[in-house]
């Protein structure tokens, strides 16, 4: 396998800068949304999209109902609708939904209303099982990805035919320098194409005294493996801070809340690596270019007193099981909070960025909207009422959750989106 280097371009001197019009004047697009200022320029054929605070003042707001309209999982009943645990989940062009059991290791595909249809795959070892379903994607001609993490492997399922194909994803996607065990399909492009990554920052923490331990130099190389060429993403900052201590016998990572690691989101035909301490985020083309670069200069939505208050509030309750103390003396509280977390794509490839929260042991996380870019970066609307980490796919015209019901039963649950 010969490595090969995607054909992205650095940003450099720019040339050609382009002012899209104007806050006040309305655009005939889909969502009716007012079309607000934002720089774009032309750096060497890669469009690099400035997004100031004053681009976004004036962006409609989209709601996420809380009524779902589809409500999958009972607590008794057909053994079809009974979940262990809502694994990873899609929303399907036909209007259906496949979700993976994350207890069972089976996706089961239900049709527009609910209605069970088929389950692909069970638990195992064999070539069409899983052993922990860790992702699901759609692909071309309706066929549907599931990802083995534990086995390394792809199965593609023809949703049409009723047929499923397994591919291998051994030990060939990541080189021999990658750090053991940490190779693993991030996604699958609807071409086929996989998205690996893998750790090659240092697998232990590098002090010899108990206590808190930066390390920065932990990172993820990411690349798109098609066929036997490899196209390298680069690598991305996976920032965090250990605490340990020899006697309790207990080691636990966590990350660093002013300098969170960077994401990678697997789209229909895109791949876009989010940055949020840069405040950046890279889009690449299923063909291997860099298209664009989208940098967001946001307010943060938590001003970083708040934050510190709220971490001091929570260590003084004596409820956090390492010395947050000792975190909060020792973090360079001069860096600024990134304005978001990470992004998601919708199918109609826009891409929807999560406001940056802290952990919910925090505190109660704000109900604080999302941003939407369109395709070519710019901003469309401000989404709210969406469920953060329960946030399972978004399609044109709904949300799709984990959720449970009253009496504890694991249920996806699809919300309307309201313009």
């Amino acid at each position: 396998m010969t490595p090969r280097t995607w054909a992205a371009t650095a940003v450099t001197a720019t040339t050609g800068l382009a002012l899209l019009a104007a806050a006040g004047c309305d655009s005939p697009n889909a969502a009716g949304a007012t079309r607000t200022a934002a720089v774009v320029e032309d750096s060497a054929g890669v469009a690099v999209v400035t997004v100031p605070h004053e681009a976004t003042a004036e962006l409609p707001t989209w709601t996420v109902a809380d009524e779902p309209t589809l409500t999958i999982g009972r607590l008794d009943g057909e053994p079809a609708y009974l979940f262990g645990s809502i694994g990873p989940a899609v929303l399907l062009p036909s209007g259906g939904v496949a979700v993976a059991d994350a207890q069972a290791n089976e996706v089961r595909v239900f049709d527009a209303g609910g209605v069970w249809r088929r389950t692909l795959g069970r638990e195992g070892d064999g070539p069409l099982e899983f052993a922990q379903v860790g992702g699901l994607w759609l692909g071309d001609d309706d066929r549907l990805a599931a990802v083995d993490t534990r086995h390394r492997k792809v199965v593609e399922f023809d949703l049409a035919s009723d047929t499923a194909e397994a591919r291998s994803t051994g030990s060939e996607l990541c080189p021999a320098a990658a750090r053991p065990f940490t190779c693993r399909v991030a996604g699958v492009l609807a071409n086929g194409d996989f998205v690996v990554s893998h750790a090659v920052g240092p697998a232990e923490p590098s002090a010899s005294e108990p206590g808190l331990n930066e390390r920065p130099g932990d990172r993820v190389a990411m690349a798109v493996v098609r066929g036997e060429t490899r196209l390298e993403l680069g690598e991305a900052s996976g920032a965090s801070f250990s605490v340990w201590s020899y006697d309790d016998g207990w080691i636990w990572f966590f990350e660093t809340p002013f300098r969170p690691g960077e994401t990678l989101a697997t789209g229909h035909d895109r791949v876009a690596k989010a940055a949020p301490a840069a405040r950046e985020i890279r889009i690449w083309s299923a063909a291997g270019v860099l298209e664009r670069v989208v940098r967001l200069h946001l307010e943060a939505p938590l001003p970083r007193s708040r934050l510190i208050d709220r971490m001091h509030a929570w260590a003084d309750t004596g409820s956090s099981p390492y010395p947050v103390a000792d975190y909060l003396d020792a973090a360079r509280f001069d860096e600024v909070v990134p304005a978001f977390s990470t992004v998601h794509f919708d199918s109609e490839s826009r891409l929807w960025v999560q406001p940056y929260t802290v952990s919910e042991e925090l505190g109660p996380v704000p109900d604080l909207p999302w941003l939407v870019l369109d395709r070519e970066g710019l901003p469309l609307a401000w989404a709210r009422g969406l469920p953060g980490d329960d946030l399972l796919d978004v399609g044109s015209d709904g949300v799709l959750v984990r959720s449970e019901s009253v009496a504890g039963a694991p249920q996806v649950r699809l919300l309307p989106i309201r313009r």
